[in-house]
């Protein structure tokens, strides 16, 4: 082999360095074992466990067991650099790859192979050379390996789906190598380590309360189903943290960044409490509306497809790339609908990045959510029979600033909100006919039940029944479940209250028997004494 040709080569090599920047090589194989047809295989490492490893074929190389090889672009890699202003100096005649393409620098042929990529997908898909499945490694981890098998001798654009990282391009070889030392051919198989991104995100609620007394589900990155519980009550509003690392979309065609946020039908937005920041280590910097990002609140849907969400914030990659991470901080209402219990109010960040939208999005989802509560009061008498005719009002421990509530039928009653109008707001909670009454949208915390009311013929409650709503697991170390300490299996977040009553005590009746005995006695008194009277006067 001439020493020019074998320079060429080895220029060729250590381009396709560059663009895989981690790649290295297998131990040479035995001469004897290198033939025209030999078949090699190439690895890919530091990829998730279950991802699929793709080889597409771009560069051929021809080789007769004795002379030298001569490398060509395959047929439809050629024909589209031909056509491509940037690139068409990378093929010469018969397809043959050229000095500008093994001069280029590595920042060029990083983008070069993205655009090599992003081109042949779908009807212009390269013919597969292979594939492989990764194993090994653990969950949740870029630490498995996938090797393909089988490949003639050439240079492979690499492509690995199924993961939630985004991985860079490679482009590994099998080819001859011929051993000045040995005066042998050897067989080269190409190994890399991917290099892959992911955008770490983080929902977070209510993380500013001081002293804290819920697990906000700041700094869990990437939780699906989610970890991140408090408790409000309905009319009250609650904070919400978005974090997200700005993924590398350097070399995308057309990048797109966004995020997408979820609230279940129990919590309305605030739009005006939306705030956006980039952030780099410790500061916080505020982005501005329209030049930064764009949020869309009416009609917002999920760009990979196109399912109905509550907003979105569109990026504008170039204005947030020199950030590492972006911040948003909103809040949200919990409104008449919310879920009482533990089925809770879930709300929903799904983080979406893509270097080309034809290409597909990467995507990443973290959930936290909202718990509200309930009180079941249970009215009756001293024989357990029940009641009808009471009214309560409901307030704060120690206090008789009572709750305005929105009856929503007979002695079901629910916490009101600033949307809900004067005239369907009051303080008085009345039991339906059986002697029953249910309050919902209680926050966690201590109240007084206050009978305002007594039913007719009983003796009103002269001091509040006092009772706690408390979450049977939540605290600073664990998760709210939405279940309330002492709730009756079947009525699950809600407390429950039993209220009795006594009747009014019977008084002294006039014109009882005892008064008529005494009324008789004077009446015949008196009679005597007048018949006395009249006898002694007649004398």
């Amino acid at each position: 082999m001439s020493r020019s040709i074998r320079k060429s080569w080895a220029a060729v090599v250590a381009v396709l360095a560059m663009v895989v920047g981690l790649l290295g090589f297998a131990s040479p194989a035995q001469a004897a074992n290198v033939t025209p047809q030999t078949k090699g295989s190439i690895t890919v490492s530091e990829v998730e466990q279950g991802v699929t490893v793709h080889a597409y074929q771009v560069i051929d190389i021809t080789w007769d067991g004795t002379n030298n090889p001569t490398y060509t672009w395959v047929g439809s890699v050629a024909t589209w650099l031909s056509s491509q202003n940037d690139y068409k100096g990378y093929v010469g005649a018969n397809n043959a790859v050229t000095d500008t393409y093994l001069n280029a620098d590595a920042a060029k042929l990083k983008t070069f192979y993205k655009r090599v990529a992003d081109h042949f997908k779908g009807a212009n898909a390269l013919t597969e050379a292979g594939s492989a499945q990764a194993t090994g490694g653990t969950t949740g981890n870029a630490d498995a390996t996938a090797t393909i098998g089988n490949l003639g001798f050439g240079s492979y654009l690499t492509e690995v789906t199924g993961g939630k990282r985004d991985y860079q391009q490679n482009v590994l070889n099998v080819y001859p190598k011929y051993n000045d030392g040995t005066k042998q051919w050897e067989l080269i198989e190409g190994n890399a380590a991917a290099k892959s991104t992911v955008a770490n995100i983080d929902k977070s609620i209510n993380e500013d309360t001081t002293p804290q007394d819920h697990v906000s589900g700041k700094d869990v990155v990437n939780a699906d189903p989610g970890y991140g519980t408090d408790s409000e009550a309905i009319g009250k509003d609650v904070r919400f943290d978005l974090r997200s690392d700005v993924p590398d979309l350097s070399t995308g065609l057309q990048p797109k960044f966004f995020m997408a946020d979820t609230l279940s039908t129990g919590l309305t937005l605030k739009p005006s409490t939306i705030e956006v920041y980039g952030v780099n280590g410790d500061k916080e910097t505020k982005l501005t509306a329209g030049t930064d990002y764009t949020v869309t609140t009416a009609n917002a849907t999920r760009p990979n497809d196109n399912t109905s969400v509550s907003f979105t914030i569109d990026y504008v990659y170039n204005q947030v790339k020199g950030y590492a991470k972006v911040h948003v901080i909103y809040k949200a209402t919990v409104n008449k609908d919310a879920e009482i219990g533990p089925t809770g109010n879930p709300n929903t960040l799904d983080v979406l990045w893509t270097h080309n939208p034809t290409d597909g999005w990467h995507q990443e989802t973290d959930k936290v959510k909202v718990f509200t509560y309930g009180l079941k009061v249970v009215k009756h008498d001293e024989n357990n029979q029940p009641i009808s005719g009471a009214e309560f009002a409901l307030s704060t421990k120690g206090t008789t600033n009572y709750f305005n509530v929105v009856k929503e039928s007979d002695g079901v009653y629910r916490l009101a909100t600033d949307t809900d109008t004067a005239a369907n707001k009051t303080t008085t909670l009345a039991v339906d006919s059986k002697g029953n009454l249910t309050i919902k949208g209680l926050d966690e915390g201590d109240y007084d039940l206050t009978e305002t009311k007594a039913p007719e013929g009983y003796v009103k409650l002269t001091s509040p029944k006092s009772f706690t709503i408390d979450d049977q697991t939540g605290s600073p170390t664990a998760e709210h479940n939405g279940h309330v300490k002492d709730e009756v299996t079947t009525l699950p977040g809600y407390y429950p209250v039993t209220v009795t009553n006594s009747k009014t005590p019977e008084m002294p009746t006039t014109g009882s028997v005892g008064t008529l005995v005494f009324a008789v006695a004077g009446v015949l008194l008196v009679a005597g004494g007048l018949l006395l009277a009249l006898t002694r006067k007649r004398s």
